[in-house]
């Protein structure tokens, strides 16, 4: 059974009965409000690419990464771009 604000048409509670079991969830909103973003948002211009950026980006920080880590990165892709079948055992893992 569905119960209905018919002020706001919002679902105030769901109850699900079958035999012995019952169940209710109950429906509780909150108020919200939509701020307007500050002057400094940065808007995108005509023809601007922010998937790009956004990538060069990461790249960026690909290159602060601890040698280890790009090490294992670079191992990684390199297997799964060739589909090898070969599997490492991690030195943290258990059997």
């Amino acid at each position: 059974m569905f119960y209905l604000d018919e002020e706001n048409d919002q679902i105030q509670q769901i109850l699900i009965s079958d035999g012995k079991m019952q169940q209710k969830v109950v429906f509780v909103y909150e108020d919200y409000s939509i701020e307007i973003p500050s002057s400094d948002v940065k808007i995108a211009t005509k023809n601007q690419n922010i998937f790009l950026e956004n990538f060069l980006q990461q790249a960026t920080i690909q290159k602060d990464k601890p040698e280890y880590i790009q090490k294992f990165e670079e191992t990684q892709s390199q297997l799964e771009q060739n589909d090898s079948p070969y599997v490492f055992e991690s030195p943290t893992s258990s059997q």
